[in-house]
């Protein structure tokens, strides 16, 4: 098997923090359908900033060594090809809403097995 390394930034999200983000429908729709298209778009047209993906660090699957993030934890994560393009201001924006719900963007790495 063959795994290829991954970083990104993100947050761990669950009901309670997808409902204050204002984003609660879509990230039902991830996680009943897995498409998290609605929740990118949504995500960006509230802030402005548009993630990379929803994703899901189930212990004991495709991921291994996991570092900043949780296993068995949900996040919205953010590439490192995001960050050249974003305004300053949004980002800063983000932050200080994530702050006030006590949430702390992570930087995070792990391997994934690649399939295909």
């Amino acid at each position: 098997m063959m795994y290829f390394s991954q970083n990104s930034k993100g947050f761990a999200i669950d009901y309670e923090l997808a409902d204050e983000l204002e984003v609660l429908d879509e990230f039902l729709i991830w996680e009943e359908e897995c498409d998290e298209a609605f929740f990118r778009d949504r995500f960006y047209e509230k802030y402005g900033i548009m993630p990379s993906g929803v994703k899901m660090f189930e212990y004991g699957t495709f991921v291994k060594e996991l570092e900043g993030f949780e296993y068995d934890s949900i996040y919205v994560l953010f590439d490192g090809d995001n960050f050249d393009d974003l305004s300053k201001q949004k980002w800063k924006d983000l932050i200080e809403t994530l702050e006030n719900q006590d949430i702390v963007l992570s930087d995070g790495a792990w391997k994934e097995i690649e399939c295909c």
